[in-house]
């Protein structure tokens, strides 16, 4: 079920409106996907057909979108919240899962079969074929959503939960890069994820190509590169809200130029520290991205 108030649109609605969009006109992507099989014997392929699907892109590609828009939460009983936490930040990926000692692979039973996808991937690389271009239509989402139904848009835990029951200790939101904690989510669980009506404005064919091109073209020639080379904008379109994700790859670079991911201090002192001696002013949502990125490209 989803529902919002007057003046407000759920973000099923909007996420609906931003993929009719894309495909409307799907993107020609083969020969972005034939630069990244031969350009490494396959391997960038194989490690963006893990982390790239298509269902992936579009939502990351939606998120970028209105990264610059108010996000609220709506209750079933019409009350308003103004959501500052970034309840939909996704940066732990399933292919993250093997490398923890933490987890038990019984987790794969119960919900998605990761381990069949990562399978077909190799299988194509050994092969000698393309695995990115193989599996992007058809492959899930390689992100792992804790906090959000990827159905309904409204905040759910249930992911998390179940991945807390297959650890060996206990799942650290804050190792992994979340700047808040579960505790945090569950009051608003139920809640309808929304924007205001007029956020809907932001949905363009245009601005849909910008942020899914973006994505795809970073991963396949590396970080900068949309921005650089393809995606230069008016002024008028650099301010507004497309044009963040450049922030979130400068305010990353800043926070490796004072910190390291494993002996980072508390968000707070961060964002006082590139503001104060890089004068970049970024939440910590926005360097957790921009991270994120930076590790796309590693």
């Amino acid at each position: 079920m989803m529902f919002s108030p007057n003046g407000y649109r759920s973000l099923v609605h909007a996420f609906k409106a931003m993929s009719q969009l894309y495909e409307a006109e799907p993107f020609e992507l083969s020969s972005l996907f034939n630069y990244a099989f031969k350009d490494t014997d396959g391997k960038l392929s194989h490690n963006r057909a893990l982390r790239y699907s298509k269902k992936e892109v579009l939502e990351r590609a939606f998120f970028d979108i209105i990264e610059d828009t108010e996000l609220f939460l709506c209750s079933p009983n019409g009350e308003v919240y103004h959501l500052e936490i970034p309840f939909y930040l996704n940066l732990l990926e399933y292919r993250h899962l093997k490398h923890h000692y933490w987890f038990d692979t019984n987790y794969f039973d119960e919900c998605l079969d990761w381990a069949g996808f990562e399978k077909t991937a190799d299988d194509f690389l050994n092969d000698g074929e393309d695995s990115w271009a193989n599996t992007f239509n058809y492959f899930p989402n390689t992100s792992i959503n804790l906090f959000y139904n990827r159905s309904t848009f409204l905040i759910d835990t249930t992911e998390h939960d179940r991945l807390q029951r297959y650890n060996s200790t206990s799942l650290s939101l804050e190792s992994e890069g979340y700047p808040f904690d579960v505790e945090i989510v569950r009051p608003f669980v139920g809640w309808s994820m929304c924007i205001k009506d007029e956020g809907m404005r932001l949905f363009t064919t245009e601005t849909v190509r910008e942020a899914f091109f973006k994505i795809v073209f970073d991963a396949a020639f590396g970080i900068g590169y949309f921005e650089e080379t393809v995606g230069r904008r008016s002024e008028r379109n650099a301010s507004s809200s497309i044009g963040r994700p450049k922030k979130r790859d400068l305010a990353a670079k800043a926070f490796l130029k004072h910190f390291t991911w494993e002996t980072k201090p508390d968000w707070k002192t961060i964002v006082k520290v590139l503001k104060e001696k890089e004068g970049i002013d970024a939440s910590p949502k926005t360097i957790s991205r921009g991270m994120d990125d930076l590790e796309d490209n590693g």
